[in-house]
């Protein structure tokens, strides 16, 4: 039997791999076609306003910096644990290095600094554990703060400050890309995995239930079939009704989300779509 401690690893891995996934088709290049003397302040005001985006309360635009295929990290993690290739037909998509966020005004936005594990495994050569992938996250959305702190009327400072990101990790504008953003708040947003950290805290616990479902059950199951699925929604909302709370249920079932009073949905790790019924 596969020890447990392997089975979470491999899980963690797939969850940390998972991230940056970036369709080009729906960003625009950031080249010296559409760009003056370097004069990156005025490209991206340019943008905005011919999508006129400066006059919505939450718009703006993010850049996605050094894309690169993922080939190159399955690469590096097959030469790291001694894989050998296979003969599967691999199709290998993109992924950004990291992504920074700007208002309609062209002011930094920290809190959405996005930096991928795929972009730190391909630029350091090792897979990071939980704590320092974190620090050095937060490290970096301090250095990138310093550096746009102020530089959004100023567009010497503002084109400074991205020829010195760009400059960070000796990227070129051809491995960049931007995006129009009706809400900073809802599009294009990027999240890392929930699970990790309670993956890491798997390790250190040995419980019936996490054997069970690691390993399989012998017990009796019950398949969510569609009878199922609409008696237990039905019972959730009974406990809704009843104590007054919020109630999350994610699900793959158009029919049961349509059933929600505000549909969040993600599509390829980002939030495509967020409705509230009767707005």
């Amino acid at each position: 039997m596969i020890e447990k401690e392997k089975i979470l690893e491999a899980w963690i891995m797939v969850e940390h791999l998972s991230e940056g996934d970036i369709r080009i088709k729906d960003t625009s290049p950031l080249t010296p076609d559409g760009l003056q003397e370097q004069d990156f302040h005025a490209l991206l005001r340019h943008e905005m306003e011919k999508k006129k985006i400066t006059s919505k309360k939450n718009g703006g635009i993010v850049v996605y910096f050094d894309i690169f295929s993922f080939r190159e990290v399955v690469s590096i993690l097959r030469e790291q644990y001694r894989l050998e290739p296979t003969n599967e037909d691999i199709q290998f998509g993109n992924k950004f290095s990291f992504a920074l966020y700007f208002d309609k005004d062209l002011n930094f936005l920290p809190d959405m600094t996005f930096f991928t594990e795929s972009a730190y495994i391909r630029y350091f050569k090792e897979v990071p554990n939980q704590e320092a992938f974190r620090e050095f996250e937060d490290e970096l959305k301090q250095s990138f703060t310093q550096d746009f702190d102020g530089t959004a009327a100023s567009p010497k400072k503002f084109n400074g400050a991205f020829q010195k990101e760009l400059q960070r990790y000796g990227t070129g504008l051809k491995n960049c890309r931007m995006q129009v953003l009706s809400s900073v708040e809802t599009e294009g947003t990027n999240l890392h995995s929930f699970f990790i950290g309670d993956l890491e805290k798997a390790k250190e616990t040995d419980t019936d239930n996490l054997r069970a479902y690691l390993y399989g059950q012998s017990g009796e199951r019950v398949n969510l079939d569609s009878k199922n699925s609409t008696e237990i929604i039905s019972l959730l909302k009974l406990f809704h009704r009843a104590y007054q709370q919020t109630l999350i249920v994610i699900t793959h079932d158009e029919n049961i989300a349509l059933q929600a009073d505000r549909i969040i949905s993600i599509e390829d790790g980002r939030i495509s779509r967020d409705e509230t019924k009767g707005r």
